[in-house]
């Protein structure tokens, strides 16, 4: 796993871009502690540079940037291939020749003989790579299926500058820093910044699946890969039983995954899906793995206890790291760091906290992202099911009467029921009270699908994000999430939900959170479920199979039940985030002052100042809960802070 960045022109690059390729490098250098390698064309107008993380052959062999034997090409690469072996032989075979035991060459190679597009279809794995071929005057840009590896591109001046992350882009004194409006307003509402948008109003994500060609005559960019469509890849040839078919699929992608020159483990929640992951590396070839897991003192928010139980139950060497609000306070200053783009998912935190503790073990980690975008694990899918069905048939001004009366109840009298009744039965009605229940009241006086959607996902509303900027009049979601949730189609509405975070927030926020918390401590992390042979086969359940009564992930249930505590297989899903709610009033409360209140620069140059204080004061005053809207707040305001951006 790596840093990559580079410069292209059309035309020649001056002898300065190579310090500044060096200084791209020295940006992404948490990404590659183990070496580091710059190298430019001039006449051709391509500059790349890499930082490596030495996963296969740590020999210098596997230096980028890398050439083939013949000097075709250039590639600087960012991922794993997992069948690279196989790859290689049937490439040997039409008499290609090797220098290194890479991944790296192999991709290099077979992009060469057979076409960028074609290679990229026999791939298994994960990666995002820059590819310069001279015999094309061509640069190609290529970013992985699901989107797990990060490629941010824009153009500086005449520079095309592109990295593994915006800091690498905003080395070139030319790269214009001036915050998207656009990109500001889905930020508050989303809580990331969906592709091919980033912060910058001059910078993009290559979208997952997708290549961009560069040459003398333009740009094309080409979507190479759709989870609907069949490729020219091979597909999996199942048992006919659903169960096996998917459990041959996970231990076949876990055991693709754990070909590695370095030492390899797993995170483990208390939950399902990392269970089912450690399970299936027992089987396939690693016995006794070390796990890692997050504790918190707060018990409503403590996985702790459970991800031992699994841990014992597997016979794993298990390592926990607890996390309190100190641990917030000393980290918070990281996340602007490490996050170069604002991203507010409450989980970031702590999984640097957890990568931190892991790396001082392995060097590669397995992770059970994924499963519940691909399965219906959320319980949003749900609960807008819940609300097309009970009451969207219902006129606005009764459905607004009914969410009042709920309302009208305090919300502390609703908290020790649901306390009461989580006591009595060991299961709360309302689990993360009081947050989702605020969300469960706005999504009944919603008037479509879609709203009802942006309701359960998001942050602020548009509405809310528009006060917050100053009474200015904010659009809804993206066109391209209406066309996904209200275009015509045959799928459910459930379904469009889970296909719309699977492209974009499992993509854009899960994926990019995991990367740069792990990289900025020099970790890989590997992603089993996210092989796209198990994303394919997900999209064949029929929708009353992913769900049984009001669980979702029922495949994945089914093979839980076979593989570890009973318990743990039908428990509901918990959630890696923080009691943010409480620690906003206590630790927290001085530095939400302090970012948020009266003098802030950031009030100051993006938001309402009467319109902010108001929320920090009637959070701080117990009056309502606002900690998810003040937690994205701080978090664009520490950001800012950093990057000191032009002012939108």
């Amino acid at each position: 796993m790596c840093g990559i960045g580079g410069i292209y022109r059309r035309g020649q690059i001056p002898p300065a871009h190579n310090s500044l390729l060096e200084a791209m490098a020295d940006s992404l250098s948490h990404r590659g502690p183990d070496g580091r390698g710059t190298w430019s064309d001039p006449p051709s107008g391509i500059g790349l540079c890499h930082t490596r993380l030495a996963v296969l052959d740590l020999s210098p062999r596997g230096a980028q940037p890398m050439t083939d034997v013949d000097g075709r090409g250039w590639i600087v690469y960012n991922g794993e291939v997992y069948n690279y072996g196989a790859l290689r032989q049937e490439l040997e075979g039409l008499g290609c020749r090797f220098m290194s035991e890479t991944d790296t060459e192999v991709v290099l190679v077979a992009c060469l003989t057979w076409g960028v597009e074609e290679a990229l279809g026999r791939f298994l794995g994960m990666f995002a790579f820059a590819l310069w071929i001279p015999g094309e005057s061509a640069l190609y840009l290529v970013r992985d299926r699901m989107g797990i590896k990060p490629l941010y591109y824009g153009w500086a001046g005449d520079d095309l500058v592109f990295g593994s992350e915006l800091k690498a882009l905003c080395v070139h004194p030319g790269f214009s820093r001036t915050v998207d409006p656009r990109a500001l307003e889905l930020f508050l509402m989303l809580q990331y910044i969906p592709s091919p948008g980033t912060i910058y109003t001059d910078a993009r994500k290559l979208p997952p699946g997708h290549f961009i060609r560069l040459d003398p005559e333009g740009e094309t960019l080409v979507a190479w890969w759709d989870p609907d469509h069949v490729h020219n890849e091979t597909e999996w040839m199942g048992s006919g039983s659903p169960v096996l078919e998917l459990s041959g699929l996970l231990d076949d992608s876990v055991h693709r995954r754990l070909v590695s020159d370095v030492p390899l483990g797993a995170f483990l929640s208390g939950g399902m899906d990392s269970g089912l992951v450690v399970a299936a590396m027992g089987r396939t070839g690693v016995s006794s793995p070390s796990t890692f897991t997050v504790s918190y003192a707060e018990d409503d928010y403590d996985e702790g206890p459970m991800a031992a139980d699994v841990a014992g139950y597997l016979g794993t060497r298990h390592h926990q790291v607890k996390i309190d609000s100190r641990t917030l306070l000393d980290r918070i200053f990281d996340l602007p760091q490490i996050f170069d783009e604002p991203l507010s998912d409450p989980s970031a935190l702590p999984m640097i906290v957890l990568s931190r503790l892991a790396r001082e073990h392995v060097t590669v980690i397995l992770s059970g992202d994924g499963g519940d975008e691909l399965f219906g694990g959320y319980d949003r899918y749900r609960a807008v099911d819940g609300y097309l069905n009970r009451f969207a048939g219902l006129s606005p001004s009764i459905r607004r009467s009914a969410a009042a009366i709920v309302a009208g109840i305090p919300s502390r009298s609703l908290a020790r029921v649901n306390s009461f009744l989580k006591k009595v039965s060991g299961r709360a009605p309302v689990e993360n009270f009081p947050g989702k229940w605020e969300k469960l009241l706005k999504l009944i006086v919603q008037n479509d699908p879609a709203s009802a959607y942006q309701t359960a996902i998001g942050i602020f509303s548009a509405a809310e994000a528009g006060e917050a900027l100053g009474g200015q009049k904010v659009p809804a979601l993206p066109d391209t999430f209406l066309s996904c949730l209200n275009g015509p189609s045959n799928s459910s509405f459930i379904r469009r939900m889970m296909d719309l975070d699977t492209r974009t927030f499992l993509a854009d926020d899960v994926l990019a959170k995991v990367d740069r918390a792990s990289m900025a401590s020099g970790l890989e992390v590997r992603v089993p479920l996210l092989d796209h042979r198990i994303v394919k086969w997900s999209r064949r359940v029929d929708d009353e199979d992913l769900f049984e009564g009001s669980k979702g992930k029922a495949p994945l249930r089914r093979l839980a039940r076979r593989d570890l505590p009973a318990h743990i297989a039908n428990r509901p899903k918990m959630g890696f985030t923080m009691p943010l709610d409480s620690w906003m009033r206590g630790e927290l409360r001085d530095l939400l002052n302090q970012y948020l209140g009266t003098g802030s620069r950031v009030l100051e140059n993006y938001f309402d100042p009467g319109y902010v204080n108001r929320l920090v004061r009637e959070h701080l005053t117990g009056q309502s809960n606002h900690h998810e809207k003040l937690w994205n707040l701080l978090v664009f305001a520490l950001w800012e802070e950093k990057w000191k951006p032009a002012a939108a």
